[in-house]
C-alpha cells in the first residue's frame, strides 16, 4: 500500500517499481538448490531453508494495490508476466491465489479497455500444446477463471461470446480436474447471455460424454454439461430430455464409455447444482446400483466416486425417499449391486446419521 501511495504521488516511477517487483519475484521463485562447502560436501543447513513464498505473496499484494494506477500498456505487461512467467502457477498455493486475485482485480478495473489484447493472450495459452506439468495446469486453471471473468465485460449479444465459450469448452479436454472445475464455474454467466445456444452446447457435450475415447475428455464434458445446465436453469434438464438420455446411456451394454460418462454426469450435476438436483436423484438410484455391478472396473470405480459426492449433497428429506430403494437393493442376487447398496448406505451415514439410524 505504501508503494502504491508513493507511485500515485510520483507516477513517473511506476514502471520502475513494477519491473523491480517482477525481478524480485523471479529471484524468489527459484527452487532453492543445496549449497556445497569448499570440499564439495552438502551444507546441511542449506537443505532446511524455507521457501520464501511470503515475499511472493507480498509482491502480488503490491501489484493489486497498484492496479488503479496501471495504463493499458502496463496491464498487458502484467498479464504477460502472470501467464508467461507462470506466476499464476506458483508452487505455493497461497502465492498462486494471491496472483490470481491480482489478475481478477486488474480485469475488474481495466478489462473493458484491454479486452481484445487479453482475449488474444488467453486464447493463445488455452490452445497451446504445453506439457502437462503442475505449474502449467495451475496457469491454465487461472487463465480459464480470468477468461470467464473477462467475458463479463462483453456486452450481451456480442459476437465474441460464442468464441469465448468455444475456447472454454476446448479447455475441458485438458487432463486436469482443476481446469475442468474452473470451466464449469465460468460457463453459467456466459450461457445466460446466450440462452438460445444452450441446447446445441448440451448436445455437443453429451456426444463427447458418451462416445469420446479419452477419459479426460469424457470427464471434462460432464463438468461442461453441469456448467451449461446451471447457466440455463434446471428446466434445461426436462426440456432437453437429458436425464432420460443419461439413464439410457448408463444401461448401454455395448459401450463402457457411455456407461462411465453417464455416471460422471450424475456426479457433476449433483456437485454443481447441489440441493436443486435432489428431485432427480431418486430416478438415478437404480442406474447407480446397476453400475456398481458393472463388468468394467472403470465404471465401478466412477460409480463409487459419484455415490460419495451425491450422498454428501442430499438433504434428510431426500434420504427418507431413497432409503427404500437401497434396502431393496440389499435383496438383489448380484453381489456387486448388493455391495453398491451397502456403500450408498455407508455414504449416507455421514450426511444423515439420524434418518439412517431410524
Amino acid at each position: 500500500e505504501a508503494l502504491a501511495d508513493a507511485c500515485s504521488q510520483f507516477p513517473a516511477h511506476l514502471p520502475t517499481v513494477c519491473n523491480a517487483l517482477k525481478e524480485l519475484y523471479v529471484e524468489k521463485a527459484k527452487v532453492l538448490a543445496p549449497e556445497f562447502d569448499k570440499f564439495g560436501m552438502i551444507i546441511e543447513a542449506s537443505l532446511d531453508r524455507p521457501d520464501p513464498y511470503p515475499i511472493r505473496v507480498a509482491i502480488a499484494h503490491a501489484f493489486t494495490a497498484l492496479t488503479p494506477l496501471f495504463s493499458e500498456a502496463m496491464v498487458t505487461e502484467i498479464f504477460d508476466f502472470l501467464v508467461k512467467q507462470e506466476a499464476l502457477g506458483d508452487r505455493s498455493s497461497e502465492a498462486r491465489q494471491a496472483m490470481l486475485n491480482t489478475g481478477v482485480a486488474i480485469i475488474d478495473l481495466h478489462g473493458a479497455s484491454v479486452l481484445n489484447a487479453l482475449i488474444k493472450l488467453f486464447e493463445e495459452n488455452l490452445t497451446a500444446n504445453t506439457a502437462s506439468t503442475p505449474e502449467a495446469d495451475h496457469v491454465k486453471e487461472s487463465v480459464v477463471i480470468l477468461f470467464g471473468r473477462l467475458a463479463r465485460h462483453l456486452p450481451k449479444g456480442d459476437k465474441r461470446i460464442p468464441t469465448v465459450v468455444d475456447r472454454l469448452l476446448e479447455a475441458l479436454s485438458t487432463p486436469s480436474e482443476i481446469v475442468q472445475v474452473a470451466v464449469a464455474d465460468c460457463l453459467p454467466p456466459l450461457i445466460r447471455a446466450m440462452p438460445e445456444q444452450a441446447e446445441a452446447y448440451m448436445e455437443r457435450l453429451y456426444q463427447t460424454l458418451i462416445a469420446h475415447e479419452k477419459y479426460a475428455a469424457r470427464r471434462g464434458a460432464a463438468y461442461g454439461l453441469a456448467g451449461v445446465v446451471r447457466g440455463r436453469g434446471l428446466a434445461a434438464l426436462s426440456e432437453s430430455g437429458l436425464m432420460q438420455r443419461l439413464r439410457e446411456a448408463a444401461l448401454d451394454k455395448k459401450s463402457y464409455q457411455a456407461r462411465q460418462g453417464a455416471v460422471f454426469a450424475f456426479e457433476t450435476l449433483s456437485s454443481t447444482l447441489g440441493r436443486v438436483f435432489e428431485p432427480y436423484i431418486i430416478s438415478i438410484i437404480p442406474s447407480l446400483l446397476a453400475a456398481f455391478g458393472d463388468a468394467n472396473a472403470d465404471v465401478r470405480e466412477a460409480t463409487s466416486d459419484a455415490a460419495r459426492v451425491i450422498m454428501s449433497k442430499i438433504s434428510g428429506h431426500c434420504v427418507k425417499q431413497i432409503l427404500p430403494l437401497l434396502l431393496e437393493g440389499l435383496e438383489e442376487k448380484q453381489w456387486r449391486t448388493k455391495k453398491g447398496s451397502i456403500e450408498l448406505l455407508g455414504a449416507m451415514a455421514w450426511c444423515a446419521p439420524k434418518q439412517l439410524s431410524i
